[in-house]
């Protein structure tokens, strides 16, 4: 029999003596197997289901109690927690902002000087394209130039040589002249021989003297431009 039944036997049998009062008969209870002491004592300090109950209920109040209060204190820490992860998070998104501003303004940067650095050297390209193009304009003035004082000195040599020619023809021409007043004074002199009377002959004037002879066969220019043409520079001579 199971320890269970012997306290239900126990409660049973207690409760007939005390229903009982002051009867001087009792009615006979099977006997039951011999309890030993610490049965006895156990059934004596035994603690009633609803006493049990309670205790279990003040346990179980209590248990709630300290499980809210750990509650709380977990659901406050967390909160901190939060609030720590919070503001940390926002420390990291201020940090990511500003170093993302700072290469942002970096690259910026960078692009400017490579932008400045670019133009310097197209600058550099520009001036030295200048310089080569002031050095062909200088090369190609004092070509022109040369060249038009190459023209003006060939133009004063050949206009030095007309003149000269001319100078020796009008030179011949002088001395054709001579050599027809010889011979114009010679055929005087044979002429007036037989009278007495000496005859005076003078060299004809230069008005008299006939230049059809040579005007014919020669044509000088009157005008006379000394090697300069109509493309001369003014002051030149």
């Amino acid at each position: 029999m199971s320890t269970q039944s012997l306290k239900e036997n126990q409660i049973n049998s207690s409760g007939d003596v005390i229903q009982a009062g002051l009867k001087t008969t009792t009615t006979r209870q099977p006997l039951g197997p011999l309890k030993n002491s610490s049965a006895i004592k156990q059934q004596a300090t035994a603690i009633p289901p609803s006493v049990q109950n309670q205790q279990k209920e003040q346990q179980l109040q209590k248990r709630v109690l300290q499980l809210e209060a750990e509650l709380k204190q977990e659901r406050a820490l967390r909160e901190k927690q939060v609030s720590e992860l919070t503001t940390h998070n926002q420390l990291l998104e201020s940090s990511l902002l500003y170093y993302t501003q700072v290469e942002n303004t970096a690259k910026i940067n960078n692009n400017r000087v490579r932008q400045i650095n670019k133009l310097h050297i197209e600058k550099n390209e520009l001036l030295e394209q200048v310089s080569n193009l002031k050095q062909k304009i200088d090369i190609l003035e004092s070509d022109q130039v040369n060249k038009l004082d190459m023209t003006l000195n060939n133009k004063r040599i050949r206009k030095i040589h007309q003149l000269n020619n001319e100078n020796k023809q009008l030179i011949e021409v002088v001395q054709m002249q001579k050599q027809e007043l010889v011979k114009l004074s010679q055929r005087v002199n044979t002429s007036s021989s037989p009278s007495t009377s000496t005859t005076t002959i003078s060299n004809p004037s230069p008005s008299k003297i006939n230049y059809s002879n040579f005007i014919s066969h020669r044509s000088i220019p009157t005008t006379s431009d000394y090697g300069l043409g109509d493309d001369h520079l003014p002051g030149e001579c």
